[in-house]
């Protein structure tokens, strides 16, 4: 067929791969969005999707992957393209401009998802750190209930120290 992009194949992938990647930072977003709303059930449909976003990016990387062998496998025996980049002196300026955008877009949406993810775990892990420090404010360790050893190893106890919370209701 005249006029065919023998990277046309190569092409759509990219634009898959970009609307993957944008659809996962919108997760990474939402995600936010529950943290902060204190939002759980929302929180475990998210991860369902995000896991649905990754496994597209995957099967569409592996894709790409594909194609780029396809060029490989033209019984020349030359050395053909193994990566995106080594496409980029066999191609016209125009798609090598296409390529080198692609790759500049998927650098800076995965650097905005990695930037969430990193937010996204600070938040949990200070807020879990929040929550062991009010845990142990209100429960009472071994060592705190006055537990002191006899003679032979036996345990005696000093008595209950006075509770700083009152349990009259």
């Amino acid at each position: 067929m005249a006029g065919h992009d023998p990277l046309d194949g190569l092409w759509k992938r990219m634009e898959d791969d970009m609307a993957f990647h944008r659809a996962l930072l919108e997760d990474m977003k939402r995600e936010w969005e529950c943290l902060k709303r204190n939002d759980p059930s929302s929180l475990l449909s998210l991860l369902q999707s995000k896991e649905v976003h990754l496994a597209a990016i995957k099967t569409n990387r592996e894709s790409m992957i594909r194609i780029l062998e396809g060029f490989r496998t033209d019984g020349t025996g030359r050395n053909l393209p193994s990566a995106l980049t080594d496409l980029l002196p066999l191609v016209s300026p125009p798609q090598t401009r296409k390529i080198r955008d692609y790759r500049g877009a998927i650098r800076r949406l995965l650097q905005q998802i990695l930037s969430l993810n990193e937010q996204n775990k600070r938040f949990v892990q200070e807020t879990l750190t929040y929550l062991e420090g009010v845990f142990s404010l209100l429960t009472v360790s071994r060592r705190e209930e006055g537990i002191t050893y006899a003679q032979w190893g036996k345990t005696v106890s000093a008595g209950l120290p006075p509770r700083w919370m009152s349990r009259e209701v």
